[in-house]
Order: structure tokens, then C-alpha cells, then sequence
């Protein structure tokens, strides 16, 4: 189910009267101002076209922007506060793709060949912060949006679209559970915190990387000396902080050098580089081409 240009709040509200279970919904709306808080919904993502929005679940508030998204779970109490014109695009995914989906995708062929029951299967649980928007992410939400505003798009389109984000975003917090696990701690609950520490700096670089961020500066964020900071960033997010900071800005170059029209020097100054020489070097060793070629092969 898509709408477009809608009043999320009191559509949901209805649905939720109406339906013992949830469908599918994509809401891409336009909002000028919105505050609704303590809303029990389905397992969401809630992303911005343009602008800007505050979303939360639990305890946990983020402001998300153009590039980020934010996922609250199945039965948990969410919040969107929305003070500026902003363009929505969130998807509530369906009860049955939760309970049918998710137990295939952490499940073993063993298991679901021994127990086609799936449904007292644990819900699964995502880590209400901010996420990137990578490659997949955003050519599944402009395939959406541009296949409804054109009728390409149908119910078995949408289903196996939503089916394939679900699946991407699984496998992007799995990577992150299993870096989290050969941390040296033998308890749960530090693993936990150590991970939710990180994760407030990870959520700074994405507001702040356009910006000179110190190490000192990302510690004090995440409430960590400094080099034990630096020390179980890189062993769970893979990256140094530099390294991972490059990679972000990277990544947004490219997608401003396939759907924008921006300059390659604009585009350097706007992701974080001081010169343009220097950016180019950079997206040239990451992706073996340089920008204009990558911008021609993309557009």
C-alpha cells in the first residue's frame, strides 16, 4: 500500500483500528510541521526525501536528515516531530513479512526444514540509531517512489522490493553484531554499552562529516578515553575512524555525482575535502575511476 502526500498519523491510526494485522505501507508525504509521540506500530523505517526530521523509539531520539535513516521495531512506542517542511518517505513493512520473512533470514535450512512453523519464532530486534543510506538502500526507495508515480509498480514489485531492504538491512546490523562479538568483554550487557556508545559517534560522523571532526572531539561524543575509543571503533566497525569518515564522504560523493548536476569541485568541497585535487585521488584508489568518468558510466 503506498500513499503519497497523506496524513501518516491518521492513517495509521485507522489501520490500526481496522486491521488485526499490518499491511505493507509506504507513506511519501510532504509536511510542513508534525508532532506525534507514543505511536505503537510495526517494525519501521522512517527516511527523508528532503530535509529533515526528529524520530524516536524508547529512549532513543535522533535527529535524521537526507542521508540517514532510523528503524524502530515491531510493538515499540515511536515519535516524529518534523518542525520544517520535509519530505517523508517511511515504510512500515507488514505483519506476515516480519513473522514469515524474518525466521527464514536468521533461521538455518535445517531448522525451517524441520519446523515450517515459524510463527513462535522471537521477533528480531534492530538497534534504534541512524544507518546510512548506501547504494541499495537508495535505488530501492527511487525505484519505489518513481514506479508509483508512474505506474510501474505493483503489489508483487513492492512485495519483493521490501522483502530484498529487509534482507539488506538484516545483513548490515548482522556484520555489525558479529564485529561486536570478538570484542575481549565477557558480559552482554558491555558489549551493549560498548555499542551503543560507538554508535552515538558513528551517528555524529553522519551529521558531521562534511565537517573537521578530532578524535578527541568523536571520544567526548561517545563518552570514551581517547584511545580506547580508537581502539574498539576499529575492531567493530572494521575502519578507523579516518578511514571510516573517508569512507562516508566517498560514498556521498558518488551519489551526488549520479543524481545531481553539481560540479566535481562542488561536490569535493561539499562532502568534506579541501581541494579538489585531493578528493579525486581519494575516489580514484576507491574506485578504480575518477569522478567524471564514474559520474558518466552513472548517469
Amino acid at each position: 500500500m503506498y500513499r503519497k502526500d497523506f496524513c501518516e498519523i491518521n492513517l495509521l491510526k485507522s489501520m490500526i483500528a481496522a486491521e488485526k494485522s499490518w499491511p505493507n505501507v509506504i507513506i511519501n508525504t510532504t509536511t510542513a510541521r508534525e508532532y506525534r509521540d507514543d505511536i505503537k506500530g510495526t517494525l519501521t523505517i522512517f527516511s527523508n526525501i528532503a530535509g529533515q526530521a526528529y524520530y524516536g523509539a524508547d529512549n532513543q531520539r535522533e535527529r535524521v536528515g537526507e542521508d540517514t535513516y532510523f528503524i524502530s521495531n515491531e510493538h515499540q512506542l515511536y515519535s516524529i516531530d518534523i518542525r520544517r517542511q520535509t519530505e517523508t518517505f517511511n515504510i512500515h513493512f507488514s505483519t506476515a513479512m516480519l513473522h514469515e520473512l524474518l525466521p527464514t533470514l536468521i533461521q538455518s535450512t535445517e531448522s525451517l526444514l524441520d519446523n515450517v512453523d515459524t510463527s513462535a519464532t522471537p521477533p528480531y530486534h534492530f538497534y534504534n540509531r541512524q544507518y546510512w543510506k548506501d547504494h541499495y538502500f537508495r535505488k530501492t526507495v527511487s525505484i519505489l517512489q518513481s514506479g508509483y508515480s508512474s505506474g510501474r509498480v505493483d503489489g508483487l514489485m513492492t512485495e519483493e522490493l521490501l522483502a530484498g531492504l529487509l534482507q539488506h538491512i538484516l545483513s548490515v546490523q548482522n556484520d555489525s553484531f558479529k564485529r561486536i562479538d570478538t570484542l575481549p568483554v565477557v558480559k552482554k550487557a558491555t558489549r551493549d554499552e560498548v555499542q551503543a556508545r560507538l554508535s552515538k559517534a558513528v551517528d555524529y560522523i553522519y551529521q558531521q562529516y562534511h565537517s573537521a571532526i578530532s578524535l578527541d572531539e568523536l571520544a567526548t561524543v561517545a563518552c570514551m578515553s581517547k584511545f580506547h575509543f580508537l581502539r574498539m571503533f576499529k575492531q567493530v566497525q572494521g575502519h578507523t575512524p579516518y578511514q571510516f569518515i573517508a569512507e562516508v564522504r566517498l560514498d556521498k560523493a558518488q551519489q551526488l555525482l549520479s543524481d545531481s548536476e553539481l560540479t566535481v569541485t562542488d561536490i569535493a568541497l561539499l562532502v568534506g575535502y579541501e581541494d579538489v585535487a585531493t578528493f579525486c585521488r581519494a575516489f580514484k584508489r576507491r574506485n578504480n575511476r575518477w569522478p567524471m568518468s564514474y559520474r558518466m558510466a552513472n548517469q
